[in-house]
């Protein structure tokens, strides 16, 4: 389990990480709900077109401007499992989170002013003190128009755990 790891935001992965994660398969379905526009409105988002292993490392965490804070509308049931703890309707600011979402609250902002698919690596270390790379990525999302109200983080969360698994 990685609910007391630490995790440290390292730079972008490459396309061969982001690849062997699925992570490109998530960002070309984005796309498609995207179509011609520049990120999708929730309307269109379908979390099942997800594959299941992308959909159960997922979040969606509404931005609440006028608080500067966000709501997590959705948390995938692998991140429950990994990170032994529920935030589906919880706003990050009220969350004692064990460090799951500091690189969220770190990074976020920067999707919001880009409107652009950011691309992260974190290095996590678990309490044994094992320390592994993964790949996230975030994408906006829109209500309505060109301005980003959502944002959804996915990661492979069975991809992290057998790498910690195989660690011993």
């Amino acid at each position: 389990m990685l609910n007391m790891a630490e995790t440290e935001i390292i730079g972008p992965p490459s396309p061969a990480i982001l690849a062997e994660h699925g992570l490109i398969d998530g960002v070309a379905i984005w796309q498609q709900w995207a179509g011609e526009n520049e990120m999708p409105r929730w309307k269109d988002v379908d979390l099942l077109a997800l594959p299941g292993e992308l959909r159960g490392g997922t979040m969606v965490a509404d931005y609440l401007p006028d608080a500067d804070d966000y709501r997590v509308r959705y948390w995938g049931v692998r991140l429950v499992e990994a990170f032994q703890i529920e935030l589906t309707g919880k706003m990050l600011s009220t969350v004692f989170d064990r460090g799951v979402m500091s690189s969220f609250r770190s990074t976020a902002h920067e999707v919001i002013v880009s409107r652009k698919p950011q691309f992260l690596m974190h290095a996590i270390t678990s309490e044994k003190g094992v320390r592994r790379h993964f790949p996230v990525v975030r994408l906006p999302i829109s209500d309505g128009g060109n301005t980003v109200t959502k944002i959804m983080t996915i990661e492979n969360v069975d991809a992290c755990l057998r790498a910690f698994a195989m660690a011993g």
